[in-house]
């Protein structure tokens, strides 16, 4: 079975555009150190309306059969990359997708995870049924994002636990699965993924959770903003 390693290099807000034109490079320079294909690479963003970073840009690929070790020395080597080139990076973050593989080992060290994405309905929904949304998901510690770099521009949202066995955590996806159905809404694409190396997890501090304390997630409304829609924070360069 084909083995799927996602991999993401997040920059400074405000080094996306200089990410963007140093694509190719990068890529390039990637590729010729180990030879291993990083398929779909794309610079997009993530946009939250609470948060330490709302805007959080990314160099964003995946590998094929690839060992996991080997994903994370060049996942590194490409954030070194965009030092020698001027491009701050804030966090490196490695992930295997779950899907159907049953034979992937999951043994979490306090560093790794267990993370779901439901990506909800088509299109960007009215502020009442975001808010309805976004209140139905918080009594499960789950927070959303919208990416507007993507075909499918809609809610996507975020499930993180340290604690939970695989089977824990399949079995919570599915409950909120069944809840946002019964309530009206589709989920349009849903994947889960075993973080398996992440540098700094401190970026989500403030959206997924409060403090120090990364491993419990934000189950209530500390702020009417966790209720509004987000808007596309894309970085932009003051005129002079």
């Amino acid at each position: 079975m084909t083995t799927v390693i996602e991999s993401h290099i997040l920059v400074h807000y405000e080094d996306e555009t200089k990410l963007k034109d140093n694509l190719n490079t990068l890529i390039y320079k990637m590729y010729t150190k180990f030879g291993i294909v990083l398929h779909s690479p794309r610079v997009m963003a993530t946009n939250t309306t609470t948060g330490k970073y709302r805007h959080q840009a990314m160099l964003t690929y995946y590998h094929l059969n690839v060992e996991p070790e080997k994903a994370v020395e060049i996942a590194n080597f490409g954030k070194q990359c965009m030092t020698e080139l001027n491009i701050r990076v804030r966090r490196v973050k490695v992930e295997i997708l779950i899907g159907e593989n049953k034979d992937i080992p999951i043994t979490l060290n306090k560093n790794q995870y267990l993370e779901s994405h439901l990506k909800i309905g088509k299109t960007i929904p009215s502020q009442e049924e975001y808010e309805k949304l976004a209140t139905l998901l918080l009594k499960y510690g789950v927070h959303l994002l919208i990416n507007y770099d993507s075909r499918v521009v809609a809610p996507v949202s975020t499930m993180r636990f340290y604690n939970k066995s695989l089977d824990e955590f399949k079995e919570i996806n599915q409950k909120i699965v069944d809840e946002l159905k019964e309530n009206g809404f589709e989920v349009f694409k849903q994947h889960m993924e075993y973080g398996i190396y992440d540098d700094n997890v401190m970026t989500d501090q403030g959206w997924l959770f409060e403090g120090d304390n990364y491993t419990e997630a934000i189950m209530k409304c500390d702020s009417e903003k966790r209720l509004e829609i987000p808007g596309d924070y894309s970085y932009q360069s003051v005129k002079v």
